[in-house]
């Protein structure tokens, strides 16, 4: 056999012979980018809570006390009697 010669690998072996792989090719190219993904659907609106509860219905207020515990004259005092608070009366009540 030539020096120059080479034996498939296999061959090689089984005579003992130094055997020649050969040269490594060139990389592949890089495939093309993928494709973007698509948006997903909207959420879904939530809902309204249910009303609440009605509040307890407020208390009444204390009576207004007029500041005159004695009834007021009528006629002249009637005068008098229109500048007082218009919760007394002019019986001195509320």
């Amino acid at each position: 056999m030539k020096p120059h010669e080479f034996l498939p690998a296999h061959e090689g072996q089984r005579k003992g012979l130094e055997t020649y792989d050969g040269r490594e090719g060139p990389d592949g190219r890089e495939g093309p980018e993928g494709l973007e993904g698509r948006e997903g659907p909207e959420g879904l609106e939530g809902r309204e809570g249910p009303e609440g509860p009605e509040g307890p219905e407020g208390r009444d207020g204390p009576l207004g006390q007029c500041p005159f515990p004695f009834p007021l004259p009528q006629g002249e005092g009637l005068i008098f009697a229109m500048a007082l608070p218009s919760r007394c009366s002019s019986t001195g009540t509320v």
